[in-house]
């Protein structure tokens, strides 16, 4: 793909989606370009569903596409575009129907090697739906995409303390999950 519009940088790229009719389709294809990755890790650790990651990933750049408002597009497009891809998946998680069972104790982790510490990503991976969705979002957004607190709390329009709080939250409870786990790999 020809990335003609690749060193122009996001607002401009906004701009252009938004007023130039000409450039409109080029600068979302270099939108998509530049975000879907980050986009599309995010839709798939919040549904833990390919299918239904690969729709809220769909929809994200659709109603991004369809309603861009740089009043409302902030400090970041990859912010905005995770907005987006939030709100579908809390209403798509609403929507769901799932009970799970489990018990509660804590453990420390002694990471031995590669393939226990793959496992545990699993494990962990797993685990996020047991987590309440504020947690887990933060949690995500935090520990496995890397966003800052700041970040974090723009997204989820909250304070930098409440983001910290969700994130250790998440912390805790994916310890308590996974207790019998680490304690079968210090045996």
């Amino acid at each position: 793909m020809n990335r003609e519009l690749q060193h122009i940088d996001e607002k401009n790229l906004v701009s252009l989606l938004i007023e130039e009719k000409g450039k409109s389709d080029r600068a979302f294809n270099e939108i998509y370009e530049r975000y879907k990755a980050d986009v599309y890790k995010y839709c798939t650790y919040m549904t833990d569903n390919i299918d239904e990651a690969n729709d809220v990933f769909q929809e994200t750049f659709i109603r991004f596409y369809n309603n861009i408002d740089l009043k409302k597009l902030g400090k970041s497009v990859i912010s905005y575009l995770i907005i987006i891809a939030r709100s579908i998946c809390l209403n798509l998680i609403r929507n769901r129907k799932s009970t799970v069972e489990f018990s509660e104790t804590t453990f420390s982790v002694d990471e031995r090697n590669q393939y226990d510490n793959n496992e545990l990503f699993e494990l962990i991976i797993r685990s996020l739906d047991l987590l309440k969705p504020e947690n887990r979002e933060a949690f995500i957004l935090k520990e496995l995409q890397g966003f800052k607190y700041r970040e974090i709390a723009d997204i989820l329009d909250i304070s930098e303390s409440s983001a910290k709080t969700k994130v250790a939250r998440a912390k805790v409870k994916i310890t308590k999950i996974l207790q019998p786990y680490i304690s079968e790999l210090k045996q």
